[in-house]
């Protein structure tokens, strides 16, 4: 019964929060690659849609290194637990950090959604 008291009472935490930071853990090449492509993926979105108000039909797809790469950093344990998937996408505003990087959830979502699911 506390654990489930305490359940809500975190994802409201997480919904009420002014930001919330996600530590993807320690920085690796795949993890590096794995942003690198998320960042760039996510920039090339927002550049054709701005120009042609439609979806990207230019999209390079992710080559054989990026793809093991992004299917790596997804295996880290944090991307595992459910709940804490579930707080990051109902916060209003949270980022995926690694040391020399952050992408916002909502874009880094977005290009995993898109290419992975």
């Amino acid at each position: 019964m506390e654990r489930s008291a305490q359940i809500s009472l975190m994802s409201r935490i997480y919904k009420l929060a002014t930001q919330v930071i996600i530590y993807a853990g320690e920085e690796d090449r795949n993890s590096r690659m794995a942003m690198d492509y998320i960042k760039n993926r996510a920039k090339m979105d927002e550049v054709c849609n701005n120009r042609f108000s439609e979806p990207n039909t230019s999209f390079i797809p992710p080559t054989l290194l990026e793809v093991k790469a992004i299917r790596s950093f997804l295996k880290r344990p944090w991307f595992g637990r459910l709940w804490v998937l579930q707080e990051a996408a109902s916060s209003s505003s949270a980022i995926v950090f690694r040391i020399s990087q952050a992408i916002s959830w909502r874009t880094f979502s977005k290009a995993i959604r898109s290419e992975f699911v």
